[in-house]
C-alpha cells in the first residue's frame, strides 16, 4: 500500500522447507591414502548430527538432533538422515554439525568437512607412532663422568604425555644406562602433537646426588638424557665429653680429670683417624668439614669410640 509517497512491503518466508544431512566416512593411513576397504568388517564409529546454537559466554553451542549413528561396512560407511528442518521459527538457516562420537584406538579423527552446507566428510587417519630413547648420566660433583663401580643397579623413570604420567621404564647399569619407550602416539584423536616429557621417579634418585632437572622433553633426536651430580655437601661433628661421679652428679672440679681423651673417629665403620679432646676447651671438639654422602651418594654414618680407659671412670 502507497500512502503519501511511501511504499509498505510485507514478506513471509517459508519456514517448512526440509533438508537431509549426509555423512561418510573416509579411512586412511599415516601418509593420507584412502584404506576405506581395507577397514574390518566389525569395525564401526558411531557419530551423532548437532544443530549449532550460537556463541554462549564465547564459546559456540550445540544441541544434538541425533545420536547414535552407526557406520560401517554394512551401510558403505555412509548415513543420510530423515528430512529435518532448514530454517527456524525466525526464517533463519539452521548450521548443522556432524561429530564422531568415539574415535578408534591408533585414529585421529578430522573435523566434519562440509562438502556442501548439508553434506560432511569424516576422516579418521591412522596415528603415526615414535619413540623416545632415554639415556642416564652420572657425574661427580667436579663434572667428571662417575666411576661404574660407585653408580647404583637401575633407576625409573616416568613418561609424561600433555602433562599426564602415563608409562614407567627401568633404565638399568646392565644395559649401559640406556632404555626406550616405545609404541608412542605422535598426536591425540583430534590430531593434536602430544607433548612428551621424561622424568627421574625421586624416590630411585640415590642419597646424595640430585638431578639436574624435573622435566625433561626429547632432543632433536627423540633422546632425553638425565644426569644425576653428586651433591657437594659436608658436616661437622660437634662432641663434647662428660664427666660424672658416682652419684651421676657433673664434676665440676678440674683437677680430678685427665688433660684430654683420645677417640677413634669411625665413617662407616672404617677408621678415619683419632680425635684429641681436651680439659683447657672444656672438653668440647668441632670437627672439621667431613663429607656427608660417599662414592655411592649413601649418607656416611660416622661414629666414635673412647680409646683409652681413663682409671677409676667407666664408660
Amino acid at each position: 500500500k502507497e500512502d503519501n509517497g511511501y511504499k509498505a512491503v510485507i514478506t513471509n518466508k517459508d519456514t517448512d522447507q526440509k533438508v537431509k544431512v549426509k555423512i561418510k566416512k573416509v579411512w586412511q593411513d599415516v601418509n593420507g591414502s584412502d584404506i576405506t576397504g581395507t577397514i574390518a568388517d566389525n569395525v564401526e564409529v558411531t557419530v551423532a548430527i548437532l544443530r549449532y546454537d550460537g556463541k554462549v559466554a564465547g564459546k559456540d553451542t550445540y544441541t544434538p538432533i541425533k545420536e547414535a549413528i552407526k557406520l560401517s561396512k554394512v551401510n558403505n560407511w555412509e548415513f543420510e538422515s530423515d528430512y529435518l528442518p532448514k530454517l527456524d521459527d525466525k526464517g533463519n538457516e539452521i548450521v548443522y554439525d556432524v561429530r564422531e562420537v568415539e574415535v578408534p584406538s591408533g585414529y585421529w579423527a578430522s573435523k566434519a568437512k562440509k562438502d556442501n552446507t548439508f553434506e560432511f566428510t569424516i576422516t579418521n587417519r591412522k596415528i603415526s607412532k615414535t619413540k623416545i630413547d632415554v639415556e642416564k648420566r652420572w657425574l661427580n660433583k667436579d663434572n667428571t663422568e662417575l666411576a661404574g663401580n660407585y653408580q647404583p643397579e637401575k633407576i625409573t623413570v616416568v613418561l609424561l604425555a600433555n602433562g599426564k604420567e602415563i608409562k614407567t621404564l627401568d633404565v638399568l647399569k646392565s644395559n649401559g644406562w640406556k632404555g626406550t619407550f616405545t609404541d608412542l602416539d605422535l598426536t591425540d584423536s583430534h590430531g593434536n602433537a602430544i607433548v612428551y616429557e621424561v622424568k627421574e621417579k625421586s624416590e630411585t634418585i640415590p642419597e646424595g646426588f640430585v638431578r639436574e632437572s624435573t622435566n625433561k622433553k626429547p632432543n632433536a633426536q627423540g633422546t632425553v638424557v638425565i644426569t644425576n651430580k653428586k651433591v657437594d655437601d659436608t658436616v661437622k661433628l660437634n662432641i663434647r665429653k662428660i664427666w660424672l661421679d658416682k652419684n651421676n652428679n657433673t664434676i665440676t672440679n678440674s683437677n680430678l680429670l685427665p688433660q684430654f681423651v683420645r677417640l677413634q673417629l669411625f665413617a662407616n665403620g672404617i677408621s678415619k683417624g683419632t680425635i684429641y679432646v681436651y680439659k683447657d676447651k672444656g672438653f668440647m671438639y668441632e670437627s672439621e668439614n667431613l663429607a656427608k654422602y660417599d662414592e655411592r651418594g649413601n649418607k656416611i654414618e660416622y661414629t666414635i669410640k673412647e680409646i683409652d680407659n681413663v682409671y677409676g671412670y667407666t664408660l
